[in-house]
């Protein structure tokens, strides 16, 4: 009787201790994974959930040092693109597993990017006009005050497309893309692009 007794509170002791202990889950891990495609000298910095931010300056592994507990959802983005590229993330959201499993399937992908841009003719002093390029990596615009060499902001990576419009004609102006319209980014910056105004 006394040895039924003991055995039967072994077995709760036994289930209460799983209970506090999530049955060996629990616990903390971090979240990491793998860059490639940069190239030497440059660097992409990530942010884990808006807080934590990370310079990755080389190809290969990486680790943010938070710490995060089990069943904590995670959202890796980037915050800073390398000079010249252009870098993009797979794998980057999800929960951390009961059991507290290491993140290490994040990973971040980056391209040679390049600028877009080209020419402005017959413009007058005073005038602007706003062009528009609805590029593979999304839209992008330019206010151009005077006659000359111009570029789009954003860099658009290789094999990217890009498409330029006049979004909005300078006073006393009508102008159009007369020349490189749209295309698709090769290795190398796109020059070719004229807006002639009349």
């Amino acid at each position: 009787m006394v040895d039924s007794r003991a055995a039967r509170l072994s077995v709760v002791g036994a289930v209460v201790a799983c209970v506090l202990a999530a049955c060996g889950g629990g616990g903390q891990t971090t979240v990491g994974g793998t860059v490639t495609g940069l190239a030497a000298g440059t660097a992409v910095t990530l942010r884990l959930n808006g807080d934590e931010t990370l310079a990755v300056a080389a190809n290969g592994s990486f680790e943010f040092s938070d710490k995060l507990n089990a069943n904590k959802s995670y959202n890796v983005d980037v915050v800073s693109q390398p000079a010249r590229a252009n870098c993009v993330l797979a794998n980057q959201t999800g929960t951390i597993d009961r059991n507290a499993s290491r993140v290490n399937n994040v990973t971040v992908t980056c391209t040679q990017a390049f600028a877009v841009g080209g020419i402005v003719q017959g413009l007058t002093t005073g005038a602007g006009v706003v062009l528009v390029n609805t590029a593979s990596t999304g839209v992008d615009s330019v206010t151009l005050a005077s006659n000359g060499p111009f570029s789009f902001p954003q860099l658009v990576p290789t094999g990217g497309t890009f498409a330029i419009t006049v979004n909005q004609q300078p006073t006393g102006h009508t102008c159009a893309v007369t020349a490189q319209q749209s295309g698709t980014v090769a290795a190398a910056d796109v020059t070719g692009i004229v807006v002639t105004c009349t």
